[in-house]
């Protein structure tokens, strides 16, 4: 069943009129938190290929390699988690 209007009307957050430069400002956090978004599993991903290569890791490596290989499968983990609990 489709939300009625004022529904959805009701929970949109409105933006107060500002200046220019507070409007830029932001779009520029939007920007870098997007760019974060992104950024964050690839490095994750460079950590966890780099730390690969080693061939008797010690118990600080594999962990190392652990805890990038989760930051690496955490944004679909929270998505699949989204969604199996929205139904």
């Amino acid at each position: 069943m489709p939300w009625p209007k004022t529904d959805l009307a009701a929970s949109v957050t409105r933006i107060p009129d500002v200046g220019a430069g507070a409007f830029a400002l932001w779009w520029l956090s939007a920007a870098v938190y997007l760019a974060l978004a992104f950024a964050v599993p690839l490095i994750a991903t460079l950590a966890a290929m780099s730390l690969t290569g080693i061939g008797q890791p010690v118990a600080a490596q594999l962990r190392a390699k652990r805890a990038a290989l989760l930051a690496f499968a955490a944004p679909t983990l929270f998505t699949f988690v989204g969604v199996v609990r929205s139904k």
